[in-house]
């Protein structure tokens, strides 16, 4: 029985990479009871970081601990988005402060609720969005794979088509909101016109899809006038996204001052 429950355990270290949050949920499913778990936390040969949590000791924790561990132990819906993409992906270094990680959770599911105390822990501010943007659910050609410093694991994330998207739907009625995601913006020079019109054919939230063509046309990206604007849906009437913005008659948009002085 000692030799059974030695294997179990030295089975377990040996699946379980360093750095990795691992769901008690995932370990439970795989025959290890919470009293079991409990166990092996008590002896020290597992770490808990939090109620419903473990990881290896011994190891480095950050934000990649916790991604993973959503992303591969829980199989959750939650890829990592919006601005925490385009950062990613080398379009907004420039723009990140402090030291405190950010990260961008996007997706349908819900998450743990170890997820609050254990990015306490770790210093890092996890912004859940849950918006419905698009009329169905998307492909994988919309997402990459981030390298992790675990083995071969990844980090799902989107694309910078779709990660800009993202950010112009949070876009506030403040012209700071608008100018940090104009900023955004700029850097992306070199977005896909394919990828781009199957988004804006899907995207049901009209208030984005005419910033997104504002700022195209305003930084006068060649991709632009590649994008089939006539199947896309800009809906009808005025929107007002600067407040107190100065109005831009081919969008039908508010926009500061700034911006449309010199479209």
């Amino acid at each position: 029985m000692a030799i059974h429950r030695e294997e179990k355990l030295n089975s377990l270290l040996s699946t379980i990479p360093e750095g990795v949050l691992v769901p008690s949920k995932w370990l439970v499913q795989r025959g290890y009871s919470r009293q079991i778990l409990n166990g092996y936390a008590r002896r020290g040969w597992l770490e808990q970081a939090a109620h419903g949590v473990y990881y290896k000791p011994g190891s480095k924790l950050d934000w990649q601990s916790l991604a993973l561990g959503l992303q591969h132990y829980l199989n959750h819906d939650l890829y990592l988005g919006g601005k925490t993409a385009l950062e990613l992906q080398g379009y907004a270094q420039y723009l990140r402060l402090g030291s405190k990680s950010v990260i961008e959770l996007w997706g349908s599911d819900h998450l743990p609720g170890w997820v609050t105390k254990v990015s306490d822990e770790l210093n890092t501010d996890v912004l859940r969005r849950n918006k419905s943007l698009f009329k169905s659910s998307l492909g994988q050609e919309f997402f990459t794979d981030y390298p992790s410093r675990v083995r071969d694991w990844t980090i799902r994330i989107t694309k910078p088509e779709l990660a800009i998207l993202e950010v112009l739907s949070l876009v506030t009625h403040s012209e700071a909101s608008f100018i940090h995601a104009a900023e955004l913006m700029q850097g992306l020079s070199t977005l896909r016109p394919k990828l781009l019109n199957r988004l804006l054919q899907s995207c049901t939230h009209v208030k984005t899809k005419r910033l997104f063509c504002f700022l195209a046309s305003y930084f006068q990206y060649s991709w632009f006038k590649h994008l089939d604007l006539e199947q896309v849906d800009l809906g009808s009437g005025k929107r007002e996204v600067t407040k107190g913005g100065e109005y831009n008659s081919e969008f039908q948009i508010t926009v500061p001052k700034d911006y449309q002085s010199k479209f």
